[in-house]
């Protein structure tokens, strides 16, 4: 994360987590990585998971600062949403939301993006409570940009 490249980072850890999810040190990073690409939800679902396993030096006087600081701010973000919303959602909506930016810069040319592999489960997430209007801007977007005919610009 030194050289500010936070999604690679976020998607390299995602992997080693998904390789070896028991080890703490990777999911406290990953919680890292996460609050600095908006992802709330995960970055409080990595540090509650990295608290109750067995710690590594280097994270075990640090984890219960972060995990305070993850919580806030998944809290505030749930509470912004709507009473009932959960982490569960919260955590689903940000990752379409990085989508949503991956997909904005594929197509602006600044950086490549991801493809939506399911376009029903990406409109699902633009009607989310709560949702941002550029997020509802991105939704609609994309919706339009699917039913052009190819070679449409």
């Amino acid at each position: 994360m030194l050289q500010k490249k936070f999604e690679e980072s976020y998607q390299t850890l995602s992997e080693a987590v998904r390789i070896n999810p028991d080890e703490s040190y990777l999911l406290y990073n990953r919680g890292l990585s996460a609050r600095f690409t908006s992802r709330m939800g995960q970055s409080l679902r990595d540090f509650e998971q990295a608290a109750v396993m067995k710690q590594d030096s280097v994270i075990s006087g640090k984890i219960e600062e972060q995990l305070k600081v993850a919580r806030e701010i998944a809290l505030s973000e749930m509470k912004l949403r709507g009473q009932d919303f959960t982490l569960e959602q919260l955590i689903e909506q940000q990752e379409w939301f990085q989508l949503g930016n991956n997909f904005r810069g594929r197509e602006s040319g600044k950086k490549p993006g991801l493809h939506f592999a399911n376009p029903l489960k990406w409109e699902i997430a633009c009607r989310r409570p709560g949702e941002t209007w550029e997020l509802a801007f991105l939704c609609k977007t994309a919706s339009m940009r699917r039913k052009m005919p190819t070679g449409t610009p």
